[in-house]
């Protein structure tokens, strides 16, 4: 396990994708990223047709996850907050980040530490339906949505317009209400 200042400019003059857990996922033709984006999953291993080279996960058992529901993560690099039980490859602490939830945790690392000079977001929605706030859930419970809406869209959201970004982030998709980054299609 190393922390994650060993990945310190490895995206100079590269492009990647973030992949959060938002509905704008659903209609993002994962085939399309070209070969040379590197391509970093938030929190679940949720695409399957589409290579993923680091997958970043906050507080969690990730190799107990990934085995409980039978996805491969040997092909992957694992980036996860301090306090995961020895299952990542890279760490990193509190004071190397600023405050906020995985998926903004994801966007300072590609920034910030690996230093990619394109950042693309796909599934930064930051929006409910009324039911869930994850493509992959048909429905959330409600306290879920109300820490979601309180915390993510009420507190993290605003973090974005604030924190001093050195690289260009774009957002693949127009169906976000995080609306800080422009529109910019990765896949053209």
């Amino acid at each position: 396990m190393q922390n994650i200042e060993v990945l310190h400019n490895i995206g100079v003059g590269k492009r990647c994708l973030l992949i959060g857990g938002g509905h704008s996922v659903k209609g993002f033709d994962f085939k399309r990223v070209p070969k040379d984006c590197i391509v970093i999953e938030i929190n679940f291993p949720h695409i399957t047709d589409c290579h993923v080279d680091y997958s970043l996960y906050y507080d969690c058992d990730v190799k107990a996850f990934w085995n409980d529901n039978k996805v491969n993560y040997l092909d992957r690099r694992i980036i996860g907050f301090i306090t995961h039980k020895g299952a990542s490859d890279y760490t990193y602490r509190y004071d190397q980040i600023v405050f906020g939830d995985s998926g903004f945790h994801g966007v300072q690392i590609a920034d910030s530490v690996m230093n990619f000079s394109e950042i693309y977001l796909i599934g930064y929605d930051y929006r409910t339906t009324e039911k869930s706030y994850h493509y992959y859930e048909s429905e959330s419970n409600d306290d879920k949505i109300n820490r979601f809406k309180k915390w993510s869209i009420g507190i993290v959201k605003d973090r974005y317009n604030v924190y001093p970004f050195k690289n260009k982030v774009y957002q693949c998709t127009k169906d976000t209400d995080l609306t800080i980054f422009p529109y910019k299609p990765l896949c053209q």
